[in-house]
């Protein structure tokens, strides 16, 4: 098959990408900031479009860049066709539980219009993710990248309960074979102080990480992943072996500490 890829470079797209040539696809990488895109769009006719491109780093919950996200996302699905297929990194942050940010606001404007459109839409709400190439602020490396420094972690008192999949999983899921808006994750879910105390077992520093208040946020954001087993998804990562991947990754970094991909 033929496939467009946007945000082809990032955290996701770079491990959707890897997937798609090792299978035989043909992949076209478009930036969705470049005027051009719909028009490339439109020549290429792929088989499929995988929409991935949005800020991502900083404070991007709140960024007026999510605005410029939107425009341009717009334009780029006025270049599909009737029934061409279209898989869309949605967010978690689109649930009622989350508080009401732009980032969020943007990515279910997108949503409506999409599913309004007559095209084979696959919306992902995406749940948390981590593995090689996450950003480095983020809580993962953050904490994978402090012990391995031999420097303390202070963390909140982790109760929060999350649904963790490791970023090949999630690339594997945008291919699953689904129409509709459906989340992406595991179903189950992990405590922030297990996910912590996990990661510390595996650097050998369980001394290292400091718990401390809770924090102010939702107690429990799990994946409803009813669907997307049904459709014959499997992760193929446990969190222990995905994080054992992750925390090797840095390892292997030892000169670069603040590598990371942009998510």
């Amino acid at each position: 098959m033929k496939v467009v890829v946007t945000g082809a470079s990032g955290f996701i797209g770079a491990a959707l990408v890897q997937q798609l040539q090792a299978r035989g696809d043909v992949v076209v990488a478009l930036s969705l900031r470049d005027p051009l895109t719909p028009a490339r769009l439109k020549d290429e006719n792929p088989d499929v479009v995988f929409h991935l491109g949005w800020c991502a780093r900083g404070d991007y919950l709140t960024s007026a860049e999510n605005l410029d996200c939107l425009a341009q996302s717009l334009m780029l699905v006025r270049a599909l066709t009737p029934g061409q297929r279209l898989v869309v990194a949605g967010t978690c942050y689109e649930h009622a539980w989350a508080p009401p940010t732009l980032y969020a606001a943007c990515k279910r404007a997108l949503r409506e219009v999409v599913l309004g459109l007559s095209l084979d839409v696959f919306w992902a709400r995406i749940h948390l993710l981590y593995g090689p190439g996450e950003a480095p602020t983020r809580l993962v490396p953050a904490v994978i990248r402090a012990l391995l420094k031999g420097q303390p972690k202070s963390l909140s008192a982790g109760t929060q309960i999350r649904d963790y999949l490791h970023v090949d999983d999630v690339a594997a899921a945008l291919r699953a074979p689904l129409s509709g808006t459906h989340d992406v994750g595991t179903g189950v879910g992990v405590s922030v102080r297990a996910l912590a105390e996990e990661i510390a077992d595996i650097v050998g520093k369980p001394e290292l990480v400091r718990f401390g208040a809770p924090a102010k946020e939702p107690p429990l954001i799990v994946a409803d992943a009813e669907a997307l087993r049904a459709s014959g998804w499997r992760p193929r990562w446990s969190l222990r072996a995905g994080l054992e991947d992750t925390v090797a990754w840095w390892q292997a970094k030892p000169n670069d500490v603040d590598a990371g991909g942009s998510t």
